[in-house]
């Protein structure tokens, strides 16, 4: 299980995330803007933070850069549905300021899922 703070400014793509993510055994916690989850993850760390490239106030590309400076330690994965033809620029320039993966909308729970999960470290084996 993994402790997961999604920012996004769209409730409905925020509900969704956590909704998907809470089925999958992880613990979800939402943000509506970078603001909020910088305040979001100085109450409680994350283990990964899911975030919107595009949102009002503090956008991603600075909430990214923010966390890779303040909170090294938490695995990110940048998210955006902006058009297929300036999607793929910003997702890029997020991967180069520290996210760890990159995702276009629409992806499916599964996709996402399977991204958190593999950026958690490995289980230790038994009798390791």
């Amino acid at each position: 299980m993994a402790r997961v703070l999604i920012a996004d400014d769209e409730a409905d793509m925020r509900t969704l995330l956590q909704r998907a993510l809470t089925v999958a055994g992880h613990e979800a916690r939402v943000a509506a803007d970078g603001n909020a989850a910088l305040a979001a993850l100085r109450e409680a760390p994350a283990d990964v933070a899911v975030v919107d490239i595009y949102m009002p106030g503090k956008d991603g590309i600075e909430t990214i850069m923010d966390i890779r400076r303040r909170h090294p330690d938490t695995k990110i994965i940048a998210i955006t549905g902006s058009a297929p033809q300036t999607g793929g620029p910003i997702l890029t320039m997020a991967r180069k300021l520290g996210a760890h993966l990159t995702m276009a909308k629409p992806f499916s729970a599964e996709e996402l899922i399977a991204a958190v999960n593999s950026l958690l470290p490995e289980p230790a084996a038994p009798g390791a």
